[in-house]
């Protein structure tokens, strides 16, 4: 399994929005999340618009699932994303 974290940034929306909440539910839909796991145990809360995946998908695979969701939301998006083996953080926020 490969480890995915994914930016979408919906161009001229504040974060705040409730267009952000269509979004994420769009994201969840096909798969992500909005928080990531720890070696811990625990779970935290990533930044926003940021969604974690763990799955047996290719980067292509995963960025055509976030811009699927992303068109379904707003017409004007980017998308961003990123495989990796380690991942570290600080100061998120446990969910």
């Amino acid at each position: 399994m490969a480890m995915f974290i994914t930016r979408v940034e919906l161009h001229g929306v504040n974060h705040d929005h409730e267009i952000y909440n269509t979004l994420h539910r769009n994201m969840e839909a096909k798969g992500f999340s909005r928080t990531i796991p720890a070696d811990d145990g625990n779970s935290y809360h990533l930044l926003t618009a940021e969604y974690y995946m763990d799955a047996n998908y290719t980067i292509d695979n995963v960025l055509e699932m976030a811009k699927a969701a992303a068109k379904a939301t707003y017409s004007n998006y980017s998308v961003f994303v990123t495989e990796g083996a380690k991942m570290k953080w600080n100061n998120l926020k446990q969910a």
